[in-house]
């Protein structure tokens, strides 16, 4: 019987993140979180675990032991994962690309239908994602 992890992708790209950058702020930033949320899951992490996975140096936040343990098992398999994602996602005989397009939710965006179509007819293979939320963090929604 295999053991099922107490912690999901979500917690481990946290702390391998936060490894990376070395602040919970950037760490939040860069996963489009706040830091209040990033906080809240790294808690739910070490509550899940029973363990401590950060202690507090002065203003900054250090990773425990027990972190650098799991973040040197969760680093290579979020990469894995990721890499089998693109894979089964290009093989799919469809060959999709997904484009994200930033734009204000108060913005005029009347030319969006006719783009749309237009691109649909000459690029089938690509998804379009149109997210408001670029208007408020342009950089972190991009990321």
């Amino acid at each position: 019987m295999v053991d099922i992890p107490q912690l999901d992708t979500r917690h481990y790209a946290l702390l391998v993140t936060l490894d990376e950058l070395g602040s919970l702020q950037q760490a939040a930033d860069r996963l489009l979180l706040t830091q209040s949320a990033a906080s809240h899951r790294l808690r739910e992490a070490e509550r899940r675990l029973g363990v401590p996975l950060t202690e507090k140096r002065g203003r900054s936040l250090a990773l425990t032991p027990a972190a650098h343990s799991l973040i040197a098992a969760a680093a290579p398999a979020l990469e894995n994962l990721a890499r089998v994602e693109t894979v089964v996602r290009e093989s799919d005989g469809r060959n999709r690309k997904l484009v994200r397009i930033g734009q204000s939710p108060y913005s005029r965006f009347h030319w969006l239908p006719a783009f749309l179509e237009i691109l649909s007819k000459h690029s089938p293979e690509i998804d379009v994602d149109l997210v408001a939320q670029a208007a408020i963090d342009p950089l972190g929604t991009l990321r």
